[in-house]
């Protein structure tokens, strides 16, 4: 239950001599749980390394994913906008980075749904490797249930690549009408 985490969480708490909120939003709930020895301390990313393209005019919308492929990430909804994409006139190729349980799953989904040449699966890839494709995207596409403030915003962001998230994904200071669009 809710209110036996709340209590391990205090247990642990107690221990530390400080505990890292890395949004302004968990601070508070840190606080509001009496664990009084929170710190904000932001996640943060070396901007020289993300830079962005001077221009994303390709004939191909190119949407990306950057993730674990697991529950809580709740990846499935990637597959299921694809398949609206494609019955668009749009051209489209959405790239999802990442590795987990679900992997297998939404591969075989694409496949179901007629997506092989659509959608790529890259496994994980190395920072080098994501900072030459993440500038090369025009969408970061996320349906997380769950997020505190993930580097793969940040590495978007940088790149001038604007966000798609649910509600639960937005963070309160990072992203706003000009860098993200809401989802359902």
């Amino acid at each position: 239950t809710q209110t036996g985490i709340n209590r391990h969480l205090q247990a642990i708490a107690r221990q530390a001599a400080a505990v890292i909120a890395p949004t302004p939003q968990i601070l508070k709930e840190l606080e509001q749980l009496g664990i009084r020895q929170a710190v904000y301390i932001p996640n943060g990313i070396p901007l020289t390394d993300f830079q962005p393209l001077p221009s994303r005019h390709r004939s191909t919308f190119n949407p990306i994913y950057i993730g674990r492929l697991e529950k809580e990430k709740n990846p499935e909804p990637l597959i299921n906008l694809m398949v609206n994409l494609h019955k668009s006139p749009l051209n489209f190729h959405l790239t999802v980075v990442g590795d987990g349980k679900l992997r297998s799953h939404l591969q075989a989904l694409a496949s179901k749904k007629a997506l092989e040449t659509s959608i790529t699966f890259t496994g994980p890839l190395s920072q080098d490797q994501i900072q030459t494709l993440l500038p090369q995207q025009h969408l970061f596409v996320s349906f997380s249930a769950t997020e505190v403030m993930p580097l793969a915003y940040l590495e978007a962001l940088a790149c001038g690549v604007p966000l798609a998230l649910t509600p639960r994904g937005l963070i309160s200071g990072l992203t706003s009408a000009q860098t993200a669009l809401t989802i359902r």
